[in-house]
């Protein structure tokens, strides 16, 4: 009996584990290597994984919104659908006996040469158990070989919390107050979990400001009608140009040095449906506005279909972000850490601006630039900023094939 036992890959270098989202086949249907066979939800977006070989699966492992770690089991994959299930006892035992062994093998190694007998407890159960300030050491595992495992760390916050709320009502009934009822609990994983991470890491690491330019983008709107690309491609295509002018935006720290990176890759914001996700524009100083243009829906495409790649999200070295779609006039981007600056796109909007001493109406935008004080100085973000300004003003400029002499 050939089998294969399909284990989480690794889909970015960042990876450590992956959520379930959802299973795209059942046990006992056959499946075609290469066709989609699940959903996983990794610490940069959603992706659709496939079969690594023809087969049936016989036994899904991980179930729905289930973490599990990189290179843990997800199914058990048969050549055929002819063996019965009893025949996967010593496949599931295998699977134990292995699990186990990595588990053991990870086992803390505190006090390895004194005679306190060491606790045992798996690497995500530690990991989930140190975050929340959890002592383990008198937990019981239920695990293999009484190891402590995620389930039981889980249990003890779930018994703890269930005190504290309880204690909680008393005290509220005591004083006349009624228990609020809990509406919903959204899992704090994937995405949400790693956006938060770097949220927290880009504020309290950078020394992070933000300057703000009004733009008047009567002439791009012109060029619209002859261009038809999306605003933020206008944008994006300005802040190239005044990327290759001021190089330092292309920059990030390094232990004691300031690297300016040679390569210009543009992370830009796309929606999934369910959250924000930043695919890159690989090299984008070597492309025309209308291959950024293709890339930019492409990658919008892809991101609503759970279709991109750990690659399609790695190396980018500046951000550029559009709030403005969803009605916002002007905001505070927190830096994609660790690049050392993101601009911002405000909603477009009819505007009163003076022209040779006339009122006129125009369509303004603000751009928000938020920068790393540490890498960046203040004189030259605005004049970074202002070089995007001008030319978002001088559309004829972002057209031209001709390239600006260093």
């Amino acid at each position: 009996m050939a089998v294969t036992v399909f284990k989480m890959p690794r889909l970015s270098m960042t990876m450590i584990e992956g959520v379930v989202v959802r299973w795209l086949a059942e046990e006992n249907e056959e499946v075609e290597k290469g066709k989609p066979l699940l959903e996983i939800e990794t610490d940069k977006s959603v992706m659709t994984v496939t079969s690594p070989i023809d087969g049936f699966i016989k036994k899904i492992i991980a179930k729905p919104m289930d973490v599990v770690h990189v290179d843990n089991d997800l199914c058990i994959i048969a050549e055929t659908n002819n063996e019965a299930i009893a025949d996967f006892q010593k496949v599931d035992e295998k699977i134990i006996e292995t699990q186990t062994k990595i588990i053991t093998s990870e086992i803390t190694k505190d006090n390895e040469n004194s005679n306190v007998e060491k606790l045992r407890i798996s690497p995500l159960a530690k990991r989930i158990a140190n975050e929340g300030n959890i002592n383990y050491s008198n937990l019981k595992g239920t695990g293999p070989d009484g190891v402590i495992v995620k389930k039981d760390i889980l249990n003890y916050i779930n018994s703890s919390e269930q005190t504290v709320l309880l204690a909680e009502q008393e005290e509220r009934e005591m004083k006349g107050f009624s228990e609020q009822i809990i509406e919903q609990r959204i899992p704090f994983v994937g995405i949400r979990k790693l956006t938060a991470k770097r949220m927290a890491e880009s504020s309290n690491t950078t020394a992070a400001v933000t300057t703000f330019a009004d733009v008047d983008m009567t002439a791009v709107k012109v060029y619209r009608k002859y261009i038809p690309v999306s605003y933020t491609t206008y944008v994006i295509k300005a802040t190239i140009k005044a990327i290759n002018e001021y190089k330092i935006m292309n920059a990030q720290l390094k232990e004691d040095s300031i690297v300016i990176l040679k390569d210009i890759n543009i992370n830009v914001a796309v929606g999934t449906g369910k959250s924000l996700v930043t695919p890159v524009i690989k090299n984008a100083d070597q492309k025309n506005i209308l291959s950024i243009s293709e890339e930019i829906l492409k990658h919008s495409d892809n991101a609503k279909n759970n279709k991109l790649t750990a690659e399609d999200l790695e190396g980018g070295t500046f951000t550029v972000t559009n709030s403005g779609v969803f009605g916002s006039y002007f905001f505070t981007p927190i830096i994609n850490f660790p690049q050392c600056a993101i601009l911002g796109m405000g909603k477009l909007q009819e505007t009163p601006v003076v022209r040779d001493d006339q009122v006129a109406i125009a369509p303004i935008m603000i751009l928000c630039l938020t920068y790393d004080h540490r890498i960046v100085d203040g004189e030259t973000s605005v004049k970074f900023l202002q070089r995007i300004k001008y030319y978002l003003e001088h559309p004829e400029e972002l057209i031209s094939s001709k390239k600006k002499e260093d």
